[in-house]
């Protein structure tokens, strides 16, 4: 299990419909969240870099 932290300016109050190259997300802190994927981190970050918020 991979596991890397994320951090965003940007309201994540409903991770349930996040939708990306990973398992799981959860939110640690306002902004903060730890993503479970087993892709790369180059896959993990374009995946949170083209969503809509």
């Amino acid at each position: 299990m991979t596991v890397y932290l994320a951090w965003t300016s940007e309201d994540l109050t409903d991770l349930a419909d996040l939708e990306g190259p990973w398992h799981e997300v959860m939110l640690l802190a306002p902004g903060l969240i730890a993503v479970d994927s087993t892709e790369s981190l180059s896959a993990v970050y374009h995946g949170f870099s083209q969503m809509r918020v």
